[in-house]
């Protein structure tokens, strides 16, 4: 009798250890289930978590592009930068002609020479406030459109070259001379100018850029990756292309 007894007795114990092996098995899978909805709804998240981190760093700067191109591209600059109006003239035409419904480009400011810098970044704000700030770009762009950038000594600093070869190009009185070149309203334009209306603008974009540890330009933040210094249409192409990629995953 003994023997029957302990028989049915182990066989009670198997059953119960397969049955509590079944039971852990089964609160593995559903935690495992638990965790993969929550990485799933994380991962849904993330582009518009994105998104609305490159919104907060377009700020409300002028674009060009249209207002929800899935590629945002923040660029940081300044006018007295030969490699930013390099960019300007040579590359960022191709971008636009590329991607005319993919890609929205941001201007902000940098300061890069001081004074010179900052004041013909506000007569470019000063252009904004009337609906005419790239008209202004053109103008302040022009001295470098058909310059051969890579003549210039780049060795020092900025701060370390002495006056900037075309410091005559943004002057007041060329800055006057572009506004009405672009057809401002001059009354409007040198008041903005002579009260520095544009100057909080100017220095919060600059500031933006040094949070960012942003130390020199040309620098631009396409859809959250940094690239560095100038590049040509076909080296900057990739960096789009990951973006819009990545926007359609």
């Amino acid at each position: 009798m003994n023997k029957p007894s302990s028989a049915r007795r182990a066989r009670r114990l198997k059953r119960q250890r397969k049955s509590q092996i079944l039971t852990r098995l089964g609160i593995m899978f559903l935690v495992m289930l638990l965790i993969g909805a929550v990485l799933l709804i994380i991962a849904l998240k993330a582009p518009d978590s994105a998104a609305a981190s490159m919104d907060a760093l377009a700020d409300d700067d002028p674009y060009l592009g249209p207002a929800d191109a899935p590629v945002v591209i923040v660029e940081f600059s300044d006018y007295l930068c030969p490699y930013c109006g390099k960019f300007y003239w040579e590359t960022l035409p191709q971008i636009l002609e590329t991607y005319p419904e993919q890609v929205k480009f941001v201007h902000r400011d940098f300061i890069l020479m001081g004074n010179d810098s900052y004041q013909a970044l506000m007569a470019a704000g000063c252009a904004y406030d009337q609906d005419k700030y790239w008209e202004m770009n053109d103008q302040l762009f022009s001295v470098y459109q058909d310059m051969d950038i890579d003549s210039i000594d780049h060795s020092k600093p900025p701060d370390r070259r002495g006056p900037h070869p075309f410091h005559d190009s943004f002057s007041e009185e060329k800055l006057v001379a572009y506004a009405q070149t672009v057809g401002l309203d001059m009354e409007a334009f040198n008041t903005c100018l002579a009260e520095e209306q544009t100057g909080a603008e100017v220095t919060s974009d600059h500031e933006a850029a040094q949070d960012l540890g942003i130390g020199s330009i040309p620098v631009y933040i396409v859809n959250g990756q940094t690239v560095m210094g100038y590049l040509p249409f076909e080296e900057f192409q990739p960096y789009i292309e990951r973006a819009l990629a990545e926007a359609h995953q």
